[in-house]
């Protein structure tokens, strides 16, 4: 049987209900967002990564978002590809901020959600795709047809690695 592959979700940082660190605890509303459509087996199967390793603070705009320091993201996001980490993986992006912050590392970003894209350099592949931020304050979760769409991309990747 071949190997699996890694499953790495990257998140942007830490929320300010979090338990010290941990990229999506259960203690966040992210957190138990993406357990609820991930399963708690797929999650502790998946390395969880944060671009940024503190809360960044909220925006203050009217839409109530984080602030997210591109630059950092941009930062981390090349160390986590130079060290090699994520080479073989699936990588999930949680958001566009952190789809952004990769975007360097893996070509545009316009890709819709859901929508599994490969990489390739010298140094081996990857695949990537984003997923909405897990975020209340986002607006995309509202509408079920778009809750349907992560279910089923989501019991896709559990048929996939577990």
């Amino acid at each position: 049987m071949a190997e699996l592959k890694k499953l790495i979700v990257i998140g942007q940082a830490p929320g300010p209900t979090g338990e010290g660190k941990e990229p999506f605890c259960t203690s966040s509303y992210s957190g138990q967002r993406l357990r609820k459509y991930m399963g708690a087996k797929l999650m502790r199967r998946a390395q969880m990564v944060n671009l940024l390793s503190s809360y960044p603070g909220h925006s203050g705009d009217t839409l109530g978002g984080d602030r997210f320091d591109s630059r950092l993201g941009r930062i981390s996001a090349r160390i986590l590809f130079e060290e090699g980490s994520l080479h073989g993986a699936l990588v999930v992006m949680a958001g566009r901020h952190v789809a952004y912050a990769c975007a360097p590392l893996f070509g545009s970003m316009s890709d819709p959600y859901f929508l599994r894209s490969r990489t390739e350099n010298a140094d081996g592949w990857l695949e990537h795709v984003c997923v909405p931020h897990p975020s209340g304050v986002n607006r995309w979760w509202n509408e079920p047809k778009n809750r349907s769409q992560a279910r089923a991309f989501f019991k896709s990747l559990r048929r996939e690695f577990l």
